[in-house]
């Protein structure tokens, strides 16, 4: 029974040492799906695809060309929680530093720019309208009139709109008008497409993001995951996926977006962009990711306007704050197979935070409710352990006795059992039991932003990193052993070293793990051995 817990103990945490160096790791640089040549026109050729089942392709060979500096001009928008930029080549995003986030955990590092790309032709929130009656765009690499050169919503909150405006050749005007407030990670955008051509226009219209792979392993994941929500529920594929196939949605679909390791980019539909919509991502080259919403068809008669809007979210992955949509945008927030004990943990360590203001603090708390909560579970682990003890002589008698009758042997070994009212799985079940919440737990410490560069005291600065100077893990090993010590065992000489050599290796594997989730079994640790010499004395 020792040898299939340790092979189980081991193999699983394993499983979580092995993840935990792959998600570190750099993706390797995809080969491009197109010539090279094409990857230059990539942000001007996507948008010529009228619906998002087509395929992506190089359409035309004439080069971008990017308006004389002289022409561009950069509009400031500042709020209590991010800094925006926006150029007037597109109206687009060029932009956005989040104000309580460092790219470092040092005084003087950067600001979080949730904004990757730098070439202007292929910036953030870039829509293109395409006629479906001249089958070519409309819209897109044009210089905008922009009312203002900056909005200072921190001390003038009422003055909040950013407006864009341009006139195509073919007669319609485009009015993109984005509103921010001071304590929201929203951008509300508004597109007014106005015709003043004596022409119908029977189109649709694009919303584009394209974001750059980073490779900075603190602050973003090493894969992106894209999501959508449609017929009440949500579809993910992350970017290694997204590199083999593109992903296509159609339909009804309320909201759309991707997300790293701690910041998520969601756009919820809403008038004009709900019905009939749809929404494509697909890894463009290299490193280059394409996530496009396309509206239901428009018709828009002569002098008649019509608008398309869009509640944008562009910050980090709060629940409290996605839920404000009131769409299930929280759902967004992926844990993986153990979300739904993740979740709880996570929404319990907030609660005692508030409190304590220590996630530190929180995690110890919550150890030992966990601790309670398996209390009576362990109890009766700690007297089955015991109970094989007492036997354990017994069934060394057997196995001389019928060593060379296995089907005797077992029979007579579980009469044994029965007679003395022993659970040989009885010691197993608080650990088997356990796994799950580690599991759970490993998956809130790594991928909750409320844990980014969460503080505990003296030289532990962030609980989702590893302890710096592994004197957390190196404890927790000492108590392992101290804890093996203390345990009854039923096995042989070899099985025990074999025990004894389980907190050497433990040490090692937690040497890499999120400090929190090393805090939280070495406290799991100390109270065992305060509940084992409990049962030790008491029985």
């Amino acid at each position: 029974m020792e040898k299939r817990l340790l092979l189980a103990v081991a193999l699983s945490f394993l499983v979580v040492f092995v993840s935990n160096v792959l998600m570190t790791k750099d993706v390797k640089k995809a080969p491009n799906k197109r010539p090279p040549a094409a990857v230059e026109q990539v942000a001007d050729d996507v948008a010529d695809a009228p619906v998002a089942s087509e395929s992506v392709t190089a359409k035309s060979t004439a080069a971008v060309v990017v308006p004389a500096a002289e022409n561009l001009r950069d509009i400031t928008v500042d709020t209590k929680l991010f800094t925006a930029t926006f150029t007037n080549f597109g109206a687009r995003l060029k932009s956005l530093k989040l104000k309580d986030y460092k790219v470092e955990q040092t005084q003087n590092s950067a600001l979080i720019d949730l904004v990757t790309v730098t070439d202007l032709t292929k910036l953030p929130l870039d829509i293109h309208l395409f006629s479906t009656q001249k089958e070519k765009n409309l819209t897109g690499d044009e210089l905008y009139n922009v009312d203002v050169d900056s909005l200072d919503i921190l001390n003038d909150p009422a003055n909040n709109k950013l407006v864009f405006s341009y006139l195509t050749k073919s007669g319609l005007e485009v009015r993109k008008i984005y509103a921010f407030s001071n304590d929201r990670y929203n951008i509300d955008l508004e597109v007014l497409i106005i015709n003043k051509s004596a022409d119908r226009f029977i189109g649709k219209m694009n919303l584009n993001w394209i974001e750059r792979f980073s490779k900075n392993k603190k602050d973003r994941a090493a894969v992106l995951e894209t999501f959508a929500f449609s017929n009440k529920e949500v579809s993910r594929v992350t970017s290694k996926n997204l590199i083999k196939k593109e992903q296509v949605l159609t339909g009804d679909i309320k909201w759309t977006g991707f997300s790293n390791k701690f910041f998520i980019f969601a756009f919820v539909n809403q008038e004009g962009a709900t019905a009939d919509t749809s929404f494509y991502a697909d890894n463009l080259a290299d490193d280059l990711f394409l996530f496009r919403t396309t509206t239901g068809k428009l018709s828009i008669g002569s002098d008649e306007t019509r608008a398309v809007k869009y509640n944008i979210y562009l910050g980090p992955k709060l629940s409290e704050n996605l839920k404000e949509y009131k769409v299930g945008l929280q759902s967004a927030i992926n844990y993986g197979f153990f979300s739904i004990i993740s979740i709880p943990l996570m929404e319990t360590l907030k609660f005692f935070y508030r409190f304590t203001h220590n996630y530190g603090i929180a995690i110890i708390i919550l150890t030992l409710i966990i601790k309670l909560l398996f209390f009576p579970l362990t109890q009766k682990s700690y007297k089955a352990m015991k109970d094989m003890q007492k036997v354990a002589p017994m069934i060394n008698q057997i196995k001389e006795k019928y060593k060379d009758d296995k089907e005797r042997l077992n029979k007579e070994v579980l009469e044994l059992y029965k007679r003395h009212r022993v659970n040989p799985l009885g010691g197993c079940l608080p650990m088997v039991l356990q796994i799950p919440v580690f599991f759970a737990l490993y998956r809130v410490l790594l991928g909750s932003v409320e844990l980014r560069h969460a503080p505990f005291y003296f030289w532990i600065t962030d609980l989702s990193s590893k302890d710096p100077y592994y004197i957390t893990p190196v404890i927790m090993g000492v108590t392992m052993f101290i804890q093996q010590k203390m345990s009854p065992s039923t096995g042989d000489g070899v099985q025990k070293k074999m025990m004894m050599l389980m907190p050497v290796v433990f040490t090692f594997m937690f040497a890499n793990f999120p400090a929190g989730l090393v805090i939280y079994w070495l406290v799991n640790n100390i109270a065992s051995i305060v509940q084992q010499g409990y049962v030790n004395k008491n029985t």
